[in-house]
């Protein structure tokens, strides 16, 4: 059971590692199959876009500790949400602030982006981009929590 704990390389960006916790392949992959065989195969789809949610969520932080000149580790996607590993010490408050907005901030835009692109799609082609906009949202909210 130790193999649930660990996670592997899946990529680079922008010299970021990103990594894939095992848990997260089982707890998606177990969730998702029952989804799809039951009535909300929406659901099913949602499930596997969350974690892609999440990893932008993280870049934003990522990116954003890089700009002030901090070393960013990896990005790790596990079952319970993200972790964008710092490397170093953040210069100051300021900064600190700013690495720690970024991640929401993305997410509002991301959920902006999916509200513009349902303003202008046929109303019966909206759920996938409504429940995309809302993860987004709700992706932002819980981080901003204290």
């Amino acid at each position: 059971m130790n193999w649930l704990l660990s996670s592997h390389r899946i990529g680079n960006v922008f010299g970021i590692d990103v990594r894939l916790s095992y848990a997260l392949y089982l707890v998606t992959g177990i969730w998702a199959a029952s989804d799809l065989t039951g009535p909300y195969p929406l659901l099913a789809l949602v499930t596997l876009l969350l974690p892609g949610f999440v990893f932008l969520h993280e870049l934003g932080h990522s990116l954003m500790a890089l700009q002030h000149r901090v070393p960013v580790e990896e990005i790790l996607l596990h079952p319970l949400g993200g972790l964008a590993r710092l490397g170093g010490m953040v210069p100051g408050p300021w900064a600190e602030i700013r690495i720690a907005l970024a991640g929401p901030a993305t997410s509002l835009l991301l959920a902006g982006a999916c509200y513009a692109v349902m303003m202008v799609t046929p109303p019966d082609a909206t759920l996938l981009i409504y429940v995309m906009m809302r993860l987004n949202l709700m992706l932002a909210l819980f981080n901003l929590l204290p």
